[in-house]
């Protein structure tokens, strides 16, 4: 805090001995509770937001009622103030009409100053509010069942903590009395609507929903009860997809496209008519990404009977042409931008309303067949790659849990690599050809560039060696498939230059960035290695390690974004996963840890 609030808790604690405090750098809520949880002494925790205050017999109320009644948890109602009226407010802090439930009327009467466990009461126990500071919770329960606030979540700590403590069997007890008084519409507040704003974009409802999971998986949760919890996850989960527009709306679609495939044994059709919203999720789990982006967002055509037909993108009209038996117009935006007027002995046609002779090129005749076909283009790459990784990459998913990988470029910084042990290593290109390790994989993607090299590559370790020939866009690239043959290699599809990086290749074509480089980090990532060495990728044009001299140059500036890409990429994917840039060139400082080795700095 940047205000005087350490210097008053420390004059109460000189006070009274049993107030204890921490200092620590601001790392968040999350970070600061689980301090306080980790150090604190007493019987009962109670989580209290530095902005809200209690009613004075608040901790004397709740503590004689959880201590009489053996509860691990009390849940107490609680209201809202509005801190800018200076009055208590019908409100939440999101403007939502719902004062009612901070105030508990929705639980059934049997339930007050009853105790109970969650499976009694899981048809309603989840919309009682999930917040931490309108209740307290016993200590030793917390302990024994490693609960902590997970700091990974920039929103709904509080909810999954309160969700594990439920599965856990916690005991539970019901206090109607008010106890707590919750301020909003304030620039300080813990939840502010920055950190909202955040939320928007930030996955946290599909992180949420794969916690759930994993808590499903490791307490075994029944069906009947894990459908509830699953519930209340595709409730955050529509809310969030419906805040979002363009290209984060197309960005999440992926993300739980991959999430439906992948928790297929939990997300059954009966689970997810349960969850609601079954049709918009079923046609995401469905519907190829692509498509659906297409027939929702992207290029729309339109044909009245009127002649007329119009392009729209993001449901926005764009183009229009109307054709009537002597004359034909294109209008942009709704302006008449060409004419074709065909007379009995000529044709006339003008552009923004001047006429130009037949004889004359038209300054412009828009025309949308190449537009499209780019698209139907794209589209059909989707296709082809589904149909292909899904037979070539699933069983590699996971495969190097827990082990080094090294990806190896062949700039001149690999010459002054030194093999890491027991690592696995994934080349690309000529580093084949350095003969200070022996790679486990190989990718090549270039055949202009690999064709000198090309059948050293196909003998290279056979049957040891795994190796993956790309597909690219262009044909005059893409390495022939007598080649692949020869060498026993699995074929990908490779993007254009501006396909991200995707968490399930098996679905998708891999990236490009104007190096194959990015398609073996890609396979890298996705066998989730405990760490990902990054060897020989300079980012110049300076060569390779061995003097050899490509025909073409590399587009810095697009390879640069592909690394920016896969840094976030690695981050939000696979947190668990390390990269360690190892001399980098071009790269410096963009992740966090390096390595230099001893005859790089000497001679650099």
């Amino acid at each position: 805090s940047k205000d005087s609030s350490l210097s008053i808790l420390q004059q109460y604690a000189s006070k009274d001995k049993r107030i204890k405090v921490f200092t620590q750098e601001n790392q968040g809520p999350a970070t600061a509770r689980n301090v306080g949880l980790k150090n604190a002494k007493g019987e009962y925790i109670w989580f209290v937001d530095a902005d809200d205050w209690c009613e004075p017999i608040a901790a004397m109320t709740a503590y004689e009622k959880i201590k009489k009644i053996n509860a691990d948890i009390i849940i107490f109602a609680a209201r809202s103030y509005d801190d800018q009226k200076k009055e208590f407010a019908g409100t939440d802090r999101f403007g939502h009409n719902n004062q009612h439930i901070w105030l508990l009327d929705m639980i059934p009467n049997q339930y007050n100053n009853k105790l109970f466990i969650f499976e009694e009461a899981r048809e309603w126990m989840l919309n009682v509010p999930m917040e931490l500071w309108n209740r307290l919770y016993k200590r030793d329960f917390l302990t024994k069942h490693d609960i902590w606030l997970h700091t990974d979540l920039l929103m709904g700590d509080d909810c999954f903590l309160n969700v594990e403590c439920y599965v856990s069997g916690a005991k539970i007890v019901i206090l109607k009395d008010i106890l707590y008084n919750y301020r909003i519409d304030i620039k300080t507040s813990v939840v502010s609507k920055l950190t909202y704003f955040k939320c928007k974009y930030y996955d946290y409802s599909l992180i949420m929903a794969k916690k759930t999971n994993s808590l499903i998986r490791k307490n075994n949760i029944n069906p009947n009860t894990s459908k509830y919890l699953i519930k209340r996850d595709f409730s955050r989960i529509h809310a969030h997809y419906k805040m979002l527009k363009n290209l984060n709306k197309l960005k999440f679609h992926i993300k739980l496209r991959e999430l439906l495939i992948e928790q297929k044994d939990l997300y059954t059709d009966e689970v997810l008519k349960f969850a609601s919203n079954f049709d918009l999720i079923n046609k995401i789990r469905n519907m190829s990404y692509v498509r659906y982006f297409f027939e929702n967002y992207m290029i729309i055509k339109n044909k009245s009977q009127n002649n007329k037909t119009s392009y729209s993108i993001f449901c926005i009209p764009i183009i229009t042409k109307k054709t009537e038996i002597n004359r034909k117009a294109i209008y942009l935006f709704g302006i008449e931008i060409f004419k074709k007027k065909i007379m009995q002995d000529k044709i006339k046609k003008y552009f923004l309303g001047i006429c130009y002779a037949n004889k004359h090129k038209p300054v412009l005749e828009l025309n949308l067949t190449n537009e499209l076909r780019v698209l139907k283009d794209y589209i059909s790459l989707q296709i082809s790659a589904t149909s292909l990784h899904k037979e070539v990459f699933p069983q590699f998913k996971n495969t190097n849990n827990g082990k080094d990988v090294v990806v190896v470029g062949s700039g001149p910084t690999l010459k002054y690599y030194k093999p890491i042990k027991n690592a696995v290593h994934i080349g690309v290109n000529r580093t084949f050809l350095y003969d200070k390790y022996k790679l486990d994989y190989l990718f090549l993607q270039d055949y202009i560039g690999a064709k000198h090299y090309i059948d050293a590559a196909n003998k290279y370790l056979q049957g040891k060696c795994i190796k993956f020939y790309g597909i690219t866009t262009f044909e005059n690239i893409t390495i022939p498939e007598q080649y692949a043959v020869k060498a026993e290699a699995l074929r990908y599809f490779e993007g254009s230059f501006t396909t991200p990086f995707f968490s399930d290749i098996s679905i998708s074509p891999l990236p490009s960035y104007h190096s194959v480089i990015f398609p073996a980090l890609s396979f890298a990532a996705y066998t989730n290695p405990k760490r990902i060495y990054i060897v020989g990728c300079d980012c110049n044009n300076l060569g390779n390690f061995d003097n050899f001299q490509g025909e073409y140059e590399l587009s810095i500036p697009i390879v640069k974004n592909g690394w920016r890409d896969f840094k976030q990429f690695v981050k939000q994917m696979y947190p668990n996963t390390e990269v360690i840039s190892v001399n980098p060139v071009g790269l410096k400082g963009l992740f966090k840890n390096e390595i230099y080795t001893k005859e790089f700095l000497e001679e650099n």
